[in-house]
């Protein structure tokens, strides 16, 4: 997988937000590989993946003007694109078991990004630490790390 040049990125999502009709599908070209990455690892599913893709991407659009920073946006595409795949997953999920007590979603995605994804691949897709690290490009030991971190503010 390429390495995301994030000031390129940034760049192209300020063309991009003062209207270059261009600079879109060159944001898609430099996320994409990263994005589809990431769905296809958790929905298993090449088509869900790509819809999953498909639907992030036209939420990015529709969100172009909004007042988020640029310097922000990968993340934002990534956010996005997690809670599209969750929802592809589970769209009628409104909590989530953690530790033996059920905590609503909304309480959960309060959590910083990455414990409350961690939190919610381990507690509703019960994947291992492992196969998070491997999903999310970090080492199990981080993963484990964030995961008590997230379960601990929860409760």
């Amino acid at each position: 997988m390429k390495k995301l040049d994030f000031d390129y990125i940034d760049a192209l999502v300020r063309r991009m937000r003062s209207g270059d009709s261009t600079a879109f599908g060159q944001v898609f070209a430099q996320t994409y590989e990263d994005l589809y990455s990431f769905a296809y690892g958790y929905l298993e599913n090449e088509e869900m993946a790509q819809k999953a893709l498909e639907d992030t991407y036209v939420q990015a659009i529709r969100d172009n003007q909004s007042t988020r920073s640029h310097g922000i946006f990968i993340s934002y595409l990534r956010l996005l694109c997690f809670k599209t795949c969750f929802n592809i997953l589970h769209s009628d999920v409104t909590s989530i078991l953690v530790d033996g007590v059920y905590v609503p979603l909304d309480k959960i995605y309060s959590l910083p990004f990455l414990q409350s994804r961690i939190v919610i691949l381990f507690c509703c897709d019960n994947f291992s630490a492992e196969k998070i690290a491997e999903l999310l490009g970090m080492s199990a030991s981080v993963v484990r790390q964030n995961l008590a971190l997230g379960i601990e503010t929860l409760k």
